[in-house]
Formats: C-alpha cells, structure tokens, sequence
C-alpha cells in the first residue's frame, strides 16, 4: 500500500457529514507545461490514494491554481535562466 507524505500548516472545519480541507502539491520544472503535467500526475496519485482509503472524491473540485517563475543568473552573470513552477 502506498503512502502520502504531507509537511505544512492546515484548518480543518468539519462536521459529520462535511470536511472543508486543502490539498496542494509543489513542482518545480524547466517549463509551465512540465511542471503543469507532473503536478496533475501528483494529485492524480493522490486522488487515488484517496479514493482507495474509502473516500468519496465525486463531491469534491479544484478551486484555484497558481504558477509563478523564478530567474536564477550564473555565476560569472553572462546567463539568465528562468524557470517555472
């Protein structure tokens, strides 16, 4: 059986029949698009390890995604390197 690491802060609000809580995964890639796919890759293990504990994934959506890039200058300052998450 497989198992999710999880490191970080949370709230949870919950009553018997409702569990507020928020999932996320960080990638770090060369590109948006490869860091877009493994993300989604990510979650969808996640979803699974969900679903194979007996939770009930059909009521639940995503609601926000966010991206951002980062520019890292080599050493000598003659390169420019972004990348995006």
């Amino acid at each position: 059986m497989g198992t999710i690491t999880v490191a970080g802060e949370g709230r949870i609000t919950a009553r018997p029949d409702l569990a507020i809580t928020t999932l996320g995964v960080d990638v770090h890639a060369t590109s948006l698009s490869e860091a877009m796919a493994e993300a989604a890759g990510t979650m969808e293990r996640v979803w699974q390890a969900l679903r194979g504990g007996g939770f009930k994934t059909q009521t639940c959506a995503q609601s926000d995604i966010q991206s951002r890039s980062s520019a890292h200058t080599t050493e000598d300052r003659t390169t420019l390197r972004l990348s995006g998450l």
